[in-house]
């Protein structure tokens, strides 16, 4: 009854640890060798079985097991990543092709006449693989364990398969076997389970990505496409936008950016006068020639739009507070020394989102720039609070 419940178990476990090894891809080609050698073991039950035709012995399952654990132990030894693969395959059909030649020749009776030896041989090669476990690391810890367990039931063995010592010998057998294969199932298990998270986490970092990305370049287009072709935004003498697209715009980056996005509001000095003493025509030239002064001073992602009469608005995409500064400093100079009649302009600055949440405070802020511009003399850059 023993070699009958010791047989199915070889039989079981070694096919369920085989399958996990070859199923599973693990980092680790020295596991996945150690794995590969329970085809010896799954092999020889099949053939024993179907040679013998009736479950084998006692001794013929230790002959089996020696194979196994020789196979394991000569894993063990190897030293190398990635020569263990390699050494695994030569070293399964280097024990299984000579015995499936022999063993038909000459029969299992000259195993079966070496009960002993075969037992010492067993109880010394799995006192090795303890031994030479007990040198590595913790991680191999677990299965110095089983190797074990495997001893103590073997031991017991040398008593006889029968009464309540044969007993307890088998289920130690059982729970060393057990022990194989929970050490491969978790091991596997872990390394299936990194993988998945990892090629998770890869795929919804890659999804937030190209969502964020989509949405930002679709709405780069459509601004684009509004600039070419929707004549309905733009100011008709300037060609810069209007107030209402000017501050849609300022909204819609504000909905989706995460950058700083700054804004100068941009007011021309006693534009009144230039009214009273050059005429409106000239005034409309100044205004134009003025815009296209800002035009050559900020980037193409940038954007500008006619404000009220003389006062427009310059948004900077993606840029802080002292880089809206400088590009308002270099609008002044430019200004003040291009321009024709000669004019100057008073600047504030605001930026989003320290200045303000919403577009209409983000352009409050500017203005009380602007007025603090021109309360300190104008044809100079103000914010509210910073300078």
């Amino acid at each position: 009854m023993g070699n009958y419940i010791l047989y199915f178990t070889i039989l079981c476990f070694s096919f369920l640890i085989f399958v996990f090894t070859i199923t599973f891809y693990h980092r680790q080609p020295k596991f996945q060798a150690l794995g590969y050698t329970f085809l010896i073991s799954f092999y020889l039950s099949i053939y024993s079985f179907i040679y013998l035709q009736e479950i084998p012995s006692v001794t013929v399952i230790n002959f089996i097991e020696l194979m196994l654990v020789m196979a394991l132990f000569l894993i063990l030894l190897i030293k190398g990543f990635q020569r263990t693969i390699l050494a695994a395959s030569i070293m399964i059909l280097v024990i299984l092709i000579p015995l499936s030649l022999t063993l038909p020749r000459y029969g299992f009776n000259k195993i079966i006449e070496k009960p002993q030896l075969i037992q010492i041989l067993l109880n010394m090669t799995l006192l090795i693989n303890i031994l030479l476990l007990s040198r590595r690391k913790s991680k191999d810890r677990n299965l110095k364990y089983c190797f074990i367990w495997f001893l103590v039931g073997t031991v017991l063995q040398l008593n006889g398969m029968e009464g309540v010592v044969g007993l307890t010998a088998v289920f130690i057998k059982i729970a060393a076997y057990y022990g194989f294969y929970h050490y491969f199932y978790r091991r596997t298990y872990i390394a299936w389970e990194s993988k998945m998270k990892e090629a998770e986490k890869l795929k919804t970092s890659l999804k937030q990505s190209y969502d964020e990305e989509v949405k930002k370049q679709l709405f780069y287009m459509e601004l684009q496409q509004e600039r070419l072709v929707s004549a309905a935004h733009t100011d008709g003498m300037t060609q810069a936008y209007n107030k209402n697209t000017i501050i849609a715009i300022l909204e819609e980056l504000i909905s989706i950016g995460k950058k700083p996005i700054s804004l100068a509001m941009v007011d021309i000095d006693h534009f009144k006068k230039i009214n009273d003493y050059h005429g409106h025509i000239v005034g409309d030239n100044c205004i134009k020639e003025i815009v296209n002064i800002i035009q050559r001073n900020i980037r193409k992602a940038d954007y500008i739009g006619r404000y009220g009469g003389d006062e427009f608005i310059v948004i900077l995409p993606e840029a802080n507070i002292n880089e809206a500064k400088n590009v308002a400093e270099e609008i002044c100079k430019k200004i003040s020394s291009c321009s024709k009649p000669n004019v100057t302009v008073s600047i504030g600055i605001s930026s989003y989102p320290q200045d303000g949440k919403t577009a209409v405070e983000i352009i409050s802020k500017a203005d009380e720039g602007l007025y603090r511009s021109k309360r300190k003399g104008r044809n100079i850059v103000s914010h509210p609070t910073l300078f």
